[in-house]
């Protein structure tokens, strides 16, 4: 299959000079996995057939450093995953390595690293590329590579290794994503399992085992250029100078390599991701099944994680979202106000955790609006009704334009905005929530579960203004609505 796979990539790798979208396509992506999952092993192993074996490397190497160049600010996960690939090509092979890149991918931080992790980097940093392909094209054959990658990081790992308990995490929350995209209950189940299969792990004291592909922006630098490659050999040069700290992502001042995105700094860290992804499995399959004990131990599940984050961990806000989902969600299912109260309590810490140019702030502020809102429907406050649609338009506001999610935010937006006009009667607010609804069902593909809703909402509120405007109303609020 590895022979195969190098076959196809390669071809790829050829269309480039003709068109260098090629190198962007997921199959490519989807080849140079399966080339990985038997090299990498291989070319740190010594042998008679290492020097082959690290070659074999040379093509997904080249495939992640033409992607960097072509995808530019976006490019950052792809230009780890080359220097890091290129890394234990020059173990064996310093010369197939592009020679400006030479001196940062022999940094001893990196190679240490690589050392360490017996190469499972190289496959992190891989799927840290295919996680953001799959959920660009919602592909299930992309996440089939990741679990598979994650299945062989498992192997390639002694028991015991404290590595373990992440690597089995992250396998859950592949699974998690291809039940989000399938619908399958068995990847669910898979995810659940996985999941308390990682917490009975002995990972304490474990390091963080990789740079943080998401924050590091310095990799990229040496694949900077004013145009299009003429070729892949071209890509790697010419390069700025970056230096050995700068390369790996350290902090020249105090040393330290950053962690990677679920990473344990501490047992307490790497408990609290993982019992925070367990909460948002359980909840989904209570969501399914209208299971009252899975909804329990979400929410027992999110709280812990809570309790064990510091406060100062970016992540902790995504697990204050999560305990504030499944709160909601039982309170839905039981009445619970104390539940709504915490819900609204752990959405406005997880919004006050948020840096607001973070790539979650949309996600985080359309919680809360979602917790809001159903207090507003329980106990009546037009204080929570107000918070709600603020929360909604922020959500909305800082969604880029072509987002797959911006639809939805502006459907709950057109929601919100219309019942805050049944409730005061201010002809703003129905306005708005028209125009919402407009832009939410023009970004709707039509053959999208939700187009179909979105419409129906859409009539209903021309409707109500139609009725506003008596019988001289507009014929843009009683015509049929467009889509």
């Amino acid at each position: 299959m590895a022979d195969d796979a190098l076959t196809l990539l390669e071809r790829s790798l050829e269309a480039y000079r003709a068109d260098p979208a090629a190198v962007l396509d997921p199959d490519a992506l989807v080849q140079a996995a399966r080339i990985l999952i038997a090299a990498v092993p291989e070319a740190l192993r010594p042998s008679d057939n290492q020097d082959a074996w690290a070659l074999a490397l040379r093509a997904p190497a080249t495939l992640h450093l033409l992607r960097a160049r072509e995808l530019g600010s976006d490019g950052d996960a792809d230009a780890e995953a080359a220097a890091t690939l290129f890394g234990i090509i020059q173990r064996t092979t310093p010369a197939a390595v592009p020679e400006p890149l030479r001196p940062a991918v022999a940094d001893p931080a990196r190679q240490d690293l690589i050392s360490r992790t017996r190469g499972v980097i190289a496959w992190e940093h891989h799927i840290a590329v295919l996680d953001q392909a799959a959920a660009s094209a919602g592909s299930v054959a992309v996440l089939a590579e990741v679990a598979l990658l994650w299945t062989a990081a498992l192997e390639q790992t002694p028991a015991g290794d404290p590595g373990r308990a992440r690597y089995w995490a992250r396998l859950a929350a592949a699974q998690v994503t291809r039940f989000e995209l399938t619908g399958a209950p068995a990847d669910l189940d898979a995810a659940i399992g996985l999941y308390r299969r990682a917490l009975d792990a002995d990972f304490s004291g474990a390091p963080g085992a990789a740079v943080r592909a998401g924050r590091q922006h310095r990799a990229r630098g040496w694949f900077r250029r004013a145009g299009p490659a003429a070729s892949p050999a071209e890509a790697a040069g010419p390069a700025e100078a970056v230096s050995p700290a700068e390369a790996i992502g350290r902090d020249e001042t105090t040393g330290q390599a950053e962690e990677a995105g679920g990473g344990f700094a501490t047992h307490d860290l790497a408990r609290a991701s993982i019992l925070s992804g367990l909460c948002d499995a359980l909840r989904l399959r209570s969501e399914r099944t209208g299971s009252a004990a899975d909804l329990d131990a979400a929410v027992e599940a999110g709280r812990a994680a809570v309790a064990a984050a510091p406060d100062s961990d970016p992540r902790r806000a995504r697990m204050l979202g999560n305990l504030s989902i499944a709160l909601r969600r039982r309170a839905e299912q039981t009445g619970s106000l104390p539940d709504l109260d915490a819900a609204v309590g752990a959405g406005w810490a997880a919004v006050a955790s948020t840096p607001d140019n973070d790539p979650s702030h949309a996600t985080v502020a359309a919680n809360l609006g979602n917790a809001l809102i159903a207090r507003f429907e329980r106990a009546g406050s037009a204080a929570d009704l107000d918070a709600a649609v603020e929360a909604s338009q922020t959500a909305v506001a800082v969604t880029p334009a072509d987002h797959p999610d911006r639809a939805i935010k502006l459907s709950n937006l057109g929601a919100v905005l219309l019942t805050r006009f049944n409730q005061g009667g201010d002809c703003a607010d129905l306005d708005a929530a028209v125009a919402a609804s407009r832009a939410a069902l023009a970004a709707t593909p039509k053959d999208h579960p939700n187009h179909r809703v979105i419409k129906g909402n859409l009539a209903l509120m021309r409707r109500a203004r139609a009725e506003r405007n008596g019988p001289g109303g507009s014929v843009a609020d009683t015509g049929p609505d467009g889509g």
